[in-house]
């Protein structure tokens, strides 16, 4: 199946695609993926939501994409995991607002290693991209086809 019939599809997610609906989608993908892991046990929605990510981010700029993937590490967090609030207000001797505090804290780092990930990525593919000497680098570095990148392949 050639790139561009299966790019043409992602045609709605480009540079022209809102920052706010960017980081929105990756809230709410973060949140979600929880789903997969906590109470209903939807194994596809690990796949989906990650998959929801990815084509969110694609021509994103770096900025976009570190706000992307620190949104969805921190919702992903703070929603799989709030029992360790409750585990440290319990048996660490914290009030429950520093249970809270830690979480949110766990989170933070969680998500600025994720989003420091996909802002780096996006600065390497937008690097790549300009002075793409190997056909087929956009798509190790999740860019949709150009006219620059992939167009030897058929």
């Amino acid at each position: 199946m050639p790139v561009r019939k299966w790019a043409s599809h992602l045609r709605y997610f480009g540079a022209e695609t809102p920052t706010a609906f960017r980081i929105v989608c990756a809230a709410v993908s973060g949140a979600a993926l929880s789903l997969s892991y906590t109470g209903f046990y939807f194994s596809i929605y690990s796949w989906l939501c990650v998959g929801i990510l990815l084509v969110v981010l694609f021509d994103a700029r770096p900025r976009v994409a570190f706000a992307c993937g620190f949104t969805h590490a921190f919702f992903f967090v703070l929603t799989s995991v709030p029992w360790i609030a409750t585990v440290l207000a319990v048996h660490g001797g914290l009030s429950r607002v520093g249970g809270w505090v830690i979480l949110l804290l766990i989170a933070a780092a969680w998500g600025a290693l994720t989003g420091g990930f996909f802002g780096w990525r996006g600065n390497l593919s937008a690097r790549i991209s300009r002075k793409s000497a190997f056909p087929g680098t956009c798509l190790a570095t999740l860019r949709p086809p150009t006219s620059r990148c992939c167009s030897s392949q058929k």
